[in-house]
Formats: C-alpha cells, structure tokens, sequence
C-alpha cells in the first residue's frame, strides 16, 4: 500500500501560483517469469520546480501507473528489443489519440511465432504466458508492474492485444 503524501498548505484563499509541468515518456524493460522479452510504457508528468512549501515527489517507481493494457506481438522477429520498444512507442502514439488516461500503461511482449501459426495458437500460448505472470507480480514481485483487473466495460476483466501482423499492414483487410 503506497503512502500518503502530505497535504499542501492552503494559499490563503490565494489562487495557487501556476505550476509549469512536463510529459516524459517512460519505456522501461518489464519482468517477467520466464524471461520473455517486454517493455512497459508511460507518461510521465512531473512539475518543472516545486513551489517551497509543496512535499518532495515521490519516486518514479512508485508512481507508475497501475492499470496496464497487455499487448502481444506475435510476428516472426517480435523479439527483437529494438523493435519491441519501437513498436510500443508507436503503440502509446496511437492510443494516446483516444485519450488513454495518465493511470495507464502499456505493457508490450514479444512472442514470435511463424506467420502461418493458427489465431488459436497465438491466443492459447499468450492467454497463458498472462495468467502465470499475473500470479508471478502479485506473489513474487511484491505488486510491482501489477496488472490488476479493468473494469471499463462491466463483462470484461481483463483485455489482452494480439498483434499477428507487421505494422505496415495493420490497416489491410479491415473494413
């Protein structure tokens, strides 16, 4: 369970002085439990300089954020960590267009099969690498790069991406 920060002393009935902030990009390599290659990435808002009577900031870590969307890539070569980190870079561009809240992150996997792998095979084998993981950061990693439950749609608990295609044809054959 995290802290609690320190309220802020009251202004006085003052408007408080306008705070100047900044959005970093944080791509950060995430654990797993067998090793399968993934980054987690987040943005980050942090304030140019605190006003003096405002607490220190936490730590990074202890900010990142909880919720994490899972996403897959299932494409021969998907464990290269260049592209890995490149397409989860791209991942956040995408989503960001649609508003993914500051309490989100994306956590991006390599797993690389051969173009011709059933859509059954893919979804069976990452299904699983996402059931052991959730008990292994719960259990093992003390809550760190958590993945707890979403509840934005009522039916679904959990949501997983699976990418079984390059990027340059993600929008071939869609109607």
């Amino acid at each position: 369970m995290s802290e609690a920060r320190p309220r802020r002393p009251s202004t006085g009935g003052q408007a408080p002085r306008a705070v100047k902030i900044r959005c970093r990009l944080i791509v950060e390599e995430a654990p797993s439990h067998d090793g399968t290659p993934g980054f987690s990435i987040w943005t980050h808002i942090e304030p140019f300089e605190l006003p003096e009577q405002w607490p220190p900031l936490t730590p990074l870590a202890s900010r990142r954020p909880k919720r994490a969307l899972q996403v897959y890539d299932t494409t021969p070569g998907s464990d290269d960590p260049d592209r890995l980190k490149a397409l989860a870079e791209t991942l956040h561009g995408k989503l960001n267009m649609y508003n993914l809240d500051e309490e989100t992150r994306i956590d991006v996997w390599a797993m690389p099969f051969p173009a011709e792998t059933p859509d059954e095979d893919r979804v069976a084998k990452c299904r699983a690498h996402s059931t052991v993981e959730i008990v292994w950061r719960k259990i093992v990693k003390n809550g760190e790069f958590r993945m707890p439950p979403r509840n934005f749609v009522p039916q679904w608990q959990r949501v997983m991406l699976i990418i079984d295609r390059s990027m340059s044809q993600w929008d071939e054959d869609e109607s």
